[in-house]
């Protein structure tokens, strides 16, 4: 045991002083006597009685002697060297994807376990010691950094959640890199997969510790693949399960068309194998779940997939007045049904399928989706600057607009509920937008008055504005926990999202960026009108996999603490325990108690 403040070892004297007082103070008792004769014979024996049997007869006076001792003991600090961890400042990573929800021999998850661990080690610290933490997702988000108050550490690391993301470790070391500048640190991983082979030489450069939780091999059966078929005669679906075990298992596979099981089977599948089942005669469902249900399952989340029901039905495309023929040439070429009108007065009973181009300045007022192009008629302005395209917009997916050579636009406002996605200067060129109900798109510009149908990608840009019109059938597929993306419904306004369940998860406006719920499931929005659209958030194929790596330490060429020893301070108990003698003492005098 060592001392941090050896020099209030010189309170002693006042230890020394209490019992000076103490031997050398008048203390007289009441006794009645008939005679002072008496009197002199006890003073005569209490002088005679030796000071060291005065002081084991004061219970108050060793008390208080206690009590000095330990406020002593608590100001010079006594402490002793503990295992510590080496650097000034502490990385740690914690990985959140799907696989850390696997149970382990302890009946916790990979997660759990991680995050005992890393308060286990936040306690090994000393004082001085930094910590920062990392969240490792797709996207690694700095949860906590540089922090000196621990506790205010384990807090945030108690309220860490897994994201059922891939986690992305090279850009999380990347961070942890940027991190570690001006301090010597070091880094701890807790994840359950990271080998030594996902590093290089230039991914870390500091000590690193990977504690990685979870068996090398697993009881988990997986559904990996799980497709359906749907012809007008029947519908077919196909299963491929997956066993990671050591040893044979069997289970029950069961198919559900919308919530209902239509289909149940026991299935084995041998160790270290994957099998496939496939299935006839199923009656058609919008969508289906495959589950797959045996004994010791360490790992739920890919017992179940989901698959939905194509949607073959192309749209009928009405033409209104005189339309561009390389637009018309176009549609030809995509196989479309199409159906030639002179204008929108001999259009009727329009199919709920149909789309419609016209040509004109104006939308005309139909309750269909739009695209309108822009002819010869309509006052024109010069375009003198270069074209400039909305970041992230889908319409020029594959599309290269920068280089289009487009002489003259129309020079009038913007459709008030459109959105300029092509500019040149205060120029806009293309707009999209919703118009009673329906999107819409309205090229600026006249076709003829360009080189566009020229360049190979005109006719992807024309795919791509009838998928846009078309918007999303009853479903619009899968996507990955947490995703940001654009969706084109068929109503505007606020939508909100359940669970399978009938849980409100969230709400989002049509035109604004859709962010995918993070638990993997079935999910459905709904709009004003109550249309149902469903989706699936998808595991990653990567996290169908619970093999787990070994743990493993890597020096790194930073230099670290020499010791890595942490100072463990017991003053607090000595406080405490000087308290509790405090209390004895006052209760001693206040009782009166004497030996």
């Amino acid at each position: 045991m060592e001392f941090l403040f050896p020099q209030f070892w010189g309170l002693s004297i006042f230890v020394v002083g209490l019992i000076i007082f103490y031997m050398f103070r008048k203390q007289y008792d009441d006794k009645l006597v008939s005679s002072n004769i008496f009197w002199v014979q006890v003073m005569n024996e209490w002088q005679a009685t030796k000071w060291w049997r005065k002081l084991q007869r004061k219970l108050l006076l060793l008390l208080q002697i206690l009590i000095l001792l330990l406020l002593m003991f608590t100001l010079i600090r006594p402490y002793t060297d503990i295992e510590g961890i080496e650097g000034e400042h502490i990385i740690l990573l914690l990985d959140t994807s799907a696989t850390m929800t696997a149970f382990s021999t302890e009946n916790k998850t990979r997660f759990e376990e991680a995050k005992n661990s890393m308060e286990e080690l936040i306690n090994k610290l000393h004082r001085d010691q930094t910590v920062s933490v990392i969240s490792v997702g797709e996207t690694p988000t700095l949860v906590v950094n540089r922090e000196g108050n621990h506790s205010l550490v384990q807090h945030a690391i108690s309220n860490l959640e897994v994201t059922y993301e891939h986690s992305d470790f090279q850009r999380a070391f990347s961070l942890a890199n940027a991190l570690s500048q001006q301090q010597s640190s070091s880094i701890y991983v807790y994840s359950d997969r990271i080998t030594e082979d996902l590093l290089t030489t230039e991914s870390i450069n500091m000590p690193l510790n990977v504690i990685n939780f979870g068996e090398e091999t697993d009881n988990n059966v997986s559904v990996r693949t799980f497709g359906i078929r749907n012809t007008s005669e029947m519908t077919t679906a196909i299963v491929t399960l997956h066993n990671e075990s050591p040893r044979e298992q069997s289970g029950n596979l069961s198919i559900l068309a919308e919530g209902e099981e239509v289909f149940k089977e026991t299935v084995v599948v041998e160790e270290q194998d994957q099998t496939f089942v496939s299935i006839d005669g199923l009656p058609f469902a919008n969508y289906y779940q495959a589950i797959i249900e045996y004994d010791d399952d360490v790992y739920s989340l890919d017992n179940n997939a989901y698959a939905f029901s194509a949607n073959h039905s192309s749209p009928v495309i009405y033409l209104l007045g005189e339309i561009n023929p390389f637009v018309h040439r176009v549609l030809h070429q995509l196989g479309l049904e199409i159906v030639q009108a002179s204008s929108l007065e001999n259009t009727y009973d329009l199919p709920p399928n149909s789309l419609v181009i016209s040509t004109g300045t104006d939308l005309p007022e139909i309750d269909k989706p739009v695209l309108l192009l822009t002819g010869e008629e309509g006052e024109k302005v010069s375009l003198q600057e270069p074209n400039v395209l909305s970041t992230g917009e889908e319409l020029f997916e594959f599309v290269e607009m920068k280089d289009i050579y487009i002489s003259e636009a129309l020079d009038r406002p913007s459709i008030d509920s459109g959105v300029s996605i092509l500019q040149s200067g205060d120029i806009s060129l293309i707009e999209k937008g919703y118009h009673l109900g329906h999107p819409f798109i309205h090229l600026r510009f006249d076709i003829q008055a360009s080189d566009w149908p020229l360049h190979a990608h005109f006719p992807i840009f024309i795919y791509n504005a009838l998928e846009f019109l078309k918007g999303e059938s009853t479903h619009i597929g899968y996507l990955s926990p947490g995703e940001n993306r654009p969706l084109h419904l068929s109503t505007e306004g606020t939508h909100v999202v359940f669970s399978e369940a009938g849980e409100m998860i969230s709400e989002f406006k049509g035109d604004e960026l859709f962010q995918a719920p993070r638990e993997p499931g079935l999910y459905y929005i709904e709009d004003k009108e109550e249309q149902i659209t469903y989706f699936a958030v998808a595991l990653d194929d990567r996290e169908k996999q619970t093999h787990s790596a070994a743990s493993f330490q890597q020096s790194g060429t930073e230099s670290t603490l020499e010791s890595g020893l942490a100072k463990y301070e017991w003053w607090t108990w000595l406080l405490l325990a000087g308290l509790i003698v405090l209390f004895m003492e006052w209760e001693v005098y206040r009782r009166g108690i004497r030996t």
